[in-house]
């Protein structure tokens, strides 16, 4: 089981991958590389796709 702390709204269990994917805005089709423990990890240390765009907006 992944350590995450968030979990369905309606069903008795935690967020997969792809839900974790969607909330961090990453698109359907982006690849995640190796273990689901390796999958969780990295879209833990991710940041999200909206809020990297808009930090880096004023810098350009």
């Amino acid at each position: 089981m992944p350590a995450t702390e968030l979990v369905h709204p309606t069903a008795n269990r935690h967020l997969s991958v792809e839900e974790y994917r969607a909330l961090q805005g990453f698109a359907p089709e982006y690849q995640l590389c190796g273990s689901i423990y390796a999958q969780y990890k990295q879209l833990g240390n991710a940041i999200p796709v909206a809020l990297g765009s808009d930090c880096a907006y004023p810098c350009s």
